[in-house]
């Protein structure tokens, strides 16, 4: 995800300059200009490092949100992450009680 490409063609919107936002492409891409000075290469450089490591951070920032707020909510609903994830011997228990009698009703 973070190896760069070699972009030969760019299609967008942003380069319009009527209000009517139609799709301008650019295309083929033959010469780059890098700090004033002109390099001829076979297109743009994209440099993909940037976008993931953004990705990661809003990944994280998002879980780290989501985490906060289970443990808040947890807190004033008490058992309620345990009842989701663990089941407990009591509640296998009764859960299989209930079945069995559920069972022997409908062969009665």
């Amino acid at each position: 995800m973070q190896k760069d490409t070699w972009v030969s063609e760019i299609s967008t919107v942003s380069l319009d300059t009527g209000s009517d936002s139609k799709v301008t492409t650019i295309s083929p891409i033959e010469k780059v200009t890098i700090n004033d000075g002109e390099v001829v290469l076979n297109g743009y450089l994209d440099i993909g490092l940037y976008d993931t490591m953004e990705d990661l951070f809003v990944t994280f920032v998002g879980a780290v949100s989501f985490n906060l707020f289970a443990a808040i909510y947890s807190k004033k609903h008490k058992g309620f992450i345990f009842c989701l994830l663990i089941d407990t011997q009591e509640h296998t228990k009764k859960r299989m009680e209930e079945q069995y009698h559920e069972k022997k009703s409908y062969h009665d």
